[in-house]
């Protein structure tokens, strides 16, 4: 099969699996401690004296504020940055084996060695080196598809 991720795809994918894609106490720590640290900043800096007292109680509650916003638009930070382009590769199944052709290489990944994964929109192979190959569940046709959730089970 013949697949093409876009960038906006590629995208999605990055903000998707860093909010989702880790245990439920990461995922919650990554979507709520920015929003909580910029309000707690913003609280010290509005309704404290700290930040009159010293000089180093003042770059504490601007060190708080900044790491607060940081970390609340870090996910839009790193999708700018990223250099992603369209990527259109095939790839094909067979056993426990994953074979993909681009436009660069071709490659055999070991399906008992990388473990395929899957989450709500997408099934996913972590490589041994902490890249990941991903599929979004909508582009697969059904044949493909299935043999993604066969060889999950």
């Amino acid at each position: 099969m013949k697949i093409t991720i876009s960038k906006r795809e590629f995208n999605q994918f990055y903000v998707y699996n860093y909010y989702f894609g880790q245990r439920a106490i990461i995922n919650n720590m990554r979507r709520l401690m920015g929003p909580t640290l910029a309000g707690v900043g913003l609280y010290l800096y509005l309704f404290t004296s700290i930040k009159e007292s010293s000089a180093l109680g003042f770059w504490s509650i601007v060190f708080i504020l900044a790491y607060g916003l940081f970390y609340t638009v870090k996910p839009l930070i790193f999708v700018l940055a990223l250099a992603s382009t369209d990527e259109t590769f095939e790839f094909e199944i067979e056993d426990d084996n994953l074979y993909i052709k681009d436009r660069l290489r071709e490659d055999n990944i070991n399906l008992i060695e990388n473990k395929l994964e899957e989450n709500k929109k997408y099934f996913f192979v972590k490589l041994k080196n902490n890249q990941i190959i991903f599929f979004p569940k909508e582009m697969l046709d059904k044949k493909t598809y299935s043999l993604f959730e066969k060889r999950i089970r």
